[in-house]
């Protein structure tokens, strides 16, 4: 019997003894924390920088999508040197996807970012071009037959408040005297069989610029040349009202405004002189109010004393001088109408101004003294 027990004892021992060992051997395979490897988190990589060529690259491989997106992340810098160029690239995008809403306000916003003529009057005529066309393109009206003047430009900055590019002295309808008309300029009707001109290719854009130039120009002729012999200011400002946005139509289909300078400065040349002549005769008016209005004479008066009066005026005087003051108020409202066109001679404009505003003070001295 304490055989028995001691034998089993012994097994219980050596059991308890492989049992321990097991464990330390499964536990040992565990990986602790202190030794388990770290883990890293996979790599970022931040989008590529945006670029012109880019974009270039995507609007050539037809990849519309991917050039727009190049563009508005390029516009988004403050720091972008080549806004024009990006946004003319955009247009064409848009021109290729056929969305000509967006390529016009793509225009537009292109000629905002510039300063230099040339380029804004391209932006500016490009997308006069895009609203006057069809999907199909722009189907020309007229043709011009008269030859047109040999190239000569202002090269002024879009901003251009006036310049001295050409002086207005000479007859009536010509730039210079002796020169020629500018308003002789004539048109014929094209074919009505005549196909639409493509504009979104950029070549066969150029073409149908010329031809729009050509249609507004037609349009605009009658009324410039009425005002070129016409004596209301009203008519004189209305033309240059339609002479304005045919410049940039001109640069952007010739490369030069030599049309546009002729033109202002055969108005401006009529304008000065039709301008000079009423402020003169006004100039002699008041002189004539003035001298009668300060004449004196020698009354009795009740207490018996003799005193001397003067005139004054009288109601159809002092309507003259008023509509005398307005009228100086409207040569100068001209004057700066006309020294905001580009081609104008800024001396011919501010001698008219100094002149008016010389009259109109002297009409209001005049309505404003104590007779």
């Amino acid at each position: 019997m304490l055989r028995h027990t001691l034998w089993a004892l012994t097994l219980a021992g050596v059991l308890q003894v492989a049992g321990a060992a097991d464990t330390t051997a499964d536990t040992s395979t565990v990986p602790s924390a202190a030794t388990a490897p770290a883990t890293t988190a996979p790599a970022t990589t931040e989008p590529a920088k945006p670029s012109f060529a880019q974009m270039q690259q995507d609007m050539d491989s037809k990849n519309y999508p991917a050039a727009l997106q190049q563009a508005a992340r390029l516009l988004a810098e403050p720091t972008v040197h080549n806004r024009y160029d990006v946004l003319l690239l955009k247009a064409q995008c848009h021109l290729y996807m056929k969305a000509a809403v967006l390529a016009g306000d793509a225009f537009t916003a292109a000629a905002s970012a510039t300063k230099t003529a040339l380029p804004a009057a391209v932006a500016t005529a490009s997308h006069e071009l895009v609203v006057n066309s069809t999907p199909l393109g722009y189907t020309p009206k007229f043709t011009r037959t008269t030859p047109p003047p040999a190239k000569t430009t202002t090269t002024a900055p879009a901003s251009n408040a006036g310049g001295k590019n050409a002086k207005g002295s000479g007859k009536k309808g010509s730039a210079t005297a002796g020169g020629p008309d500018p308003f002789a300029i004539k048109f014929s009707p094209v074919d009505s069989t005549v196909k639409p001109i493509d504009i979104v290719d950029p070549a066969s854009r150029k073409t149908a610029l010329v031809a729009l130039y050509a249609d507004e120009l037609q349009a605009a002729l009658p009324s410039l040349k009425a005002a070129n012999s016409a004596k209301p200011l009203p008519a004189m400002l209305e033309a240059l009202a339609k002479l304005a946005p045919l410049r940039p139509l001109e640069l952007a289909a010739t490369g030069a405004d030599t049309e546009n300078v002729a033109m202002v400065t055969a108005l401006m040349t009529h304008a000065h002189q039709e301008m000079s002549q009423a402020l003169d005769s006004a100039t002699k008016q008041e002189k004539q109010i003035s001298t009668r209005a300060n004449e004196t004479s020698t009354a009795r008066t009740s207490g018996n004393y003799w005193v001397r009066t003067r005139r004054g005026l009288s109601g159809n005087d002092r309507t003259a001088l008023q509509e005398m003051v307005t009228f100086c108020g409207e040569i100068v409202a001209a004057c700066k109408a006309f020294e905001a066109v580009p081609g104008v001679d800024a001396t011919m404009v501010n001698s008219l101004v100094t002149e008016a505003q010389a009259l109109s003070k002297r009409a209001t001295s005049t309505l404003d003294a104590r007779y």
